[in-house]
């Protein structure tokens, strides 16, 4: 499965983030999946199937207002257990550290662009790196 298509959503489009997110999740199920296959130990991937996390995201996208503290951690922890989750593919796959997913303001349109487009091309290393893109 490949992440592309979802990654490519407007700023600000509800329902193209919900796509993002359940794709999303799928297919870091999916890269856990072949990483076993390969004799990797299974990763934490059920964070990333946060309805609190998608909640804020929308909330920050479409309110153009900094969220609230209780969104601003679910925002964070996501984004933090996401970075965390690709720090552990890539050292599985012997890559060393993967790029900082860990930081990102949902309220400016530019910063979600760069953050989306990187995250994908990751996505892509990985599928590929796995035969699953």
């Amino acid at each position: 499965m490949n992440i592309d298509a979802v990654s490519n959503m407007r700023y600000g489009d509800i329902t193209g983030l919900r796509d993002f997110f359940l794709v999303h999740w799928m297919v870091h199920l999916e890269i856990d999946a072949a990483l076993v296959k390969k004799g990797s130990a299974s990763l934490p991937n059920a964070a990333l199937d946060s309805e609190a996390a998608l909640s804020a995201w929308v909330g920050a996208m479409t309110s153009g207002k900094n969220p609230t503290d209780d969104d601003f951690i679910a925002i964070m922890d996501w984004l933090q257990l996401h970075a965390n989750l690709h720090d552990m593919e890539y050292s599985a796959l012997g890559y060393g550290d993967a790029p900082d997913f860990s930081e990102l303001d949902l309220t400016n349109s530019n910063e979600f662009y760069t953050w989306m487009f990187a995250h994908a091309a990751v996505h892509d290393l990985l599928g590929q790196a796995l035969s699953i893109s």
